[in-house]
């Protein structure tokens, strides 16, 4: 059976993959529709994109700060995973057909040159 951390750990990851996908669902002609910030009144919708990002980095940053130092492993594990993340983001736009793309002159597409990544 899982720890409880690794548990809140996996349902937070999650939750933020299904959003991710959620808010990759939303058309571009739509991000200048408007958005209802609770407290604030009325913004668009890509302003609402980045109060997201907003909340998500200080969410980050207090975690962070209730650490205190880092044990060693944790301090070499802990940017693997922000690039981990930093990789699904940029990943997670792409289509299959686009992972799959032959860039031409024997390059790898995308997708082989991920796996490459994650078999060494």
């Amino acid at each position: 059976m899982a720890s409880p951390s690794t548990v809140d750990l996996d349902t937070a990851r999650s939750h933020i993959e299904r959003g991710l996908a959620d808010l990759l669902a939303v058309p571009d002609a739509a991000l200048e529709g408007p958005w209802q910030w609770p407290d604030h009144g009325e913004a668009d919708r890509r302003y609402g994109f980045f109060r997201i990002l907003e909340d998500l980095e200080a969410t980050a940053a207090a975690i962070d700060a209730t650490r205190g130092a880092r044990p060693p492993a944790e301090a070499i594990v802990a940017p693997v995973t922000v690039a981990r993340w930093d990789l699904v983001g940029a990943l997670l736009p792409l289509t299959g057909q686009e992972l799959d793309t032959d860039p031409g002159r024997s390059e790898w597409s995308i997708r082989r040159a991920v796996a490459h990544i994650i078999s060494v």
